[in-house]
């Protein structure tokens, strides 16, 4: 009588034998790896990728509605590159939304009695904007000029890494309510 172990090793030692291969079926072939030549990161790109992760760490500024009025308190933070809104929907739920600063076309504060709503309006998704309600209006308005001021000094072509933070951020803010003038 066959068992299943004869029949697996039988068309095991047919196939070896159609392929001209004499190998003993009960032990597994080695395996072999193939080796990439490693690569050189030229200095230059190496220089660029450590610039670009220590502009992408550095967060210039981050606000958060006022807990007792908003529940689930949205937070904004912006950096050199971008603007990023993380809305807290529910409990460990959030959805966090990035916005280039490239493509920012505006940025509108909406001031009330005591607190602020800020709105930034993306080019391609105007409907699709960026909102916070419940700021308080002198950290709404600051973060608005900060904002202004990094468009326009990434419209000019001005090297922000260049700057540290507080001094990138007082120049900035400058620059944004000089636009506003």
């Amino acid at each position: 009588m066959f068992t299943p172990s004869d029949i697996i090793f039988n068309r095991q030692t047919l196939r070896n034998r159609r392929l001209g291969s004499f190998v003993n079926p009960t032990q597994p072939e080695p395996i072999k790896i193939e080796e990439k030549p490693s690569q050189q990161i030229p200095e230059e790109a190496q220089g660029k990728m450590d610039k670009l992760m220590v502009e992408t760490k550095t967060t210039l500024m981050k606000i958060s509605a006022v807990f007792p009025f908003d529940l689930f308190p949205s937070e904004l933070i912006i950096d050199r590159n971008q603007v990023s809104c993380i809305d807290k929907l529910f409990f460990f739920s959030e959805q966090i939304r990035s916005l280039p600063l490239s493509n920012i076309s505006e940025v509108i504060v909406e001031t009330g009695l005591l607190f602020a709503k800020l709105k930034i309006i993306d080019f391609d998704f105007t409907e699709n904007s960026l909102e916070i309600n419940y700021l308080i209006k002198g950290q709404a308005i600051k973060v608005r000029n900060i904002i202004q001021g990094l468009i326009i000094a990434h419209k000019k072509n001005i090297d922000l890494s260049l700057f540290e933070q507080d001094e990138l951020i007082e120049k900035t803010e400058e620059l944004g309510k000089a636009m506003l003038s």
